[in-house]
């Protein structure tokens, strides 16, 4: 087959003449025709063609290359309807006479799936393929001071954790990815990316990496903010899920919060989000105090039957409520019995209601609050 040829990271590309590719040197994006310094020569290794079916590095997820808007990306139409544009390592070319790629077989679908190691029992995966890259260390792209720090690098590590994965039928595109060093010691990465639903943006979410003076690594859940149709619909505790599991890994000891807007405070409480001083966690409960005596006030001028469902659930809530505050008298901040956020959160909640359709007294202490939050890893 002739044509354009180029190679990078590991994986050979062609196109059939007479397409053009395009090709970003910094300002606008020229069209590009065959030939150039990034043509492949004398470049052995696999071929990823368009039209070409390919897996997911790692994963059970198979679909067709259909473009190719850079010498590093390709973009893949997914078995399970969905369509990414990915890292070009983060694909494996199938053999056209297997079975999978004869036909378009069902993709398997996750919540951010770990890739797990190469098929195989040599140096090379099955059928002679080069072992898959090891997969980066959340801790590695966070810049050590003193060191330098490859931009580059540290990108397109992140796209290879995040980017063409499923998490409850939403996917991750970064945007774009920052270092910097405060005046403390330490040094960060701070990164932004679109929430992708379709092929379409539905949100924005931002993080931040620290590696403080002593060593410790954190994290900082910067910005989540979705669409209002597409909030509680799972994306949020599966991206959650996914990094905490990277973080663990890493060894980093915590991630911390600011809960704040509308479901902030309410999302990051049931997302298992601790209280980070005494003044945070007695905010809430006076809320939950407050939401309690409404409620009781509503009871004693009820007027309608007890039968009612609206009375049984005031009833049930404000003794609910009462059990979480007989607690909070009891125990000091800190200590295992004292009243944790998302304990509030669910506090006359019941089974199978969702914050999308339902309220409770949990659930209207939390919403709409402001306070800073923290999860220990270790």
């Amino acid at each position: 087959m002739t044509g354009v040829q180029w190679s990078r990271w590991g994986v050979r590309f062609t196109a059939a003449a007479p397409v053009q590719t395009k090709a970003f040197s910094g300002g606008a994006r020229p069209e590009r025709a065959p030939g150039g310094d990034w043509q492949a020569r004398g470049w052995r290794g696999r071929w990823v063609r368009m039209g070409g079916r390919v897996q997911l590095a790692g994963r059970a997820r198979r679909g067709t290359v259909t473009g190719v808007p850079s010498a590093t990306r390709v973009t893949v139409s997914w078995d399970d309807g969905l369509s990414s544009t990915v890292p070009a390592y983060m694909v494996r070319p199938l053999p056209s006479d297997s079975p999978a790629a004869a036909g378009r077989q069902p993709g398997r679908r996750g919540a951010g799936r770990l890739p797990g190691p190469s098929a195989g029992g040599g140096p090379e995966g099955a059928g002679g393929e080069p072992p898959e890259p090891p997969r980066p260390k959340v801790r590695d792209l966070i810049p050590v001071r003193g060191e330098p720090w490859d931009s580059d690098a540290a990108t397109e590590g992140l796209r290879w954790l995040l980017e063409g994965r499923d998490f409850a039928g939403y996917q991750i595109e970064i945007a774009i990815m920052n270092d910097g060093a405060p005046k403390d010691g330490g040094t960060y990465v701070h990164w932004t990316a679109g929430v992708m639903k379709d092929g379409e943006p539905v949100g924005t979410m931002m993080r931040r990496w620290d590696r403080h003076p002593d060593g410790t690594v954190t994290a900082w859940n910067d910005v989540l903010e979705l669409e209002p149709e597409h909030r509680g619909k799972g994306f949020a505790p599966a991206i959650s899920a996914y990094l905490e599991q990277l973080y663990i890994e890493s060894g980093f000891e915590r991630v911390d919060v600011y809960a704040s807007s509308e479901d902030g405070g309410y999302t990051w409480a049931s997302a298992g989000f601790g209280f980070l001083n005494d003044y945070e966690a007695e905010a809430r409960l006076e809320a939950l105090q407050a939401e309690q005596e409404a409620l009781i006030r509503e009871r004693d001028s009820w007027a309608g039957p007890k039968d009612d469902p609206r009375y049984e659930r005031i009833v049930s809530e404000i003794t609910a409520a009462e059990q979480l505050l007989q607690r909070w008298q009891r125990f000091e901040f800190g200590d295992p019995g004292f009243p944790t956020a998302r304990e509030i959160s669910q506090t006359g909640r019941r089974p199978g209601e969702t914050i999308r359709d339902h309220t409770w007294i949990g659930a209207r202490a939390m919403r709409g609050s402001d306070w800073e939050g923290v999860k220990w890893l270790r």
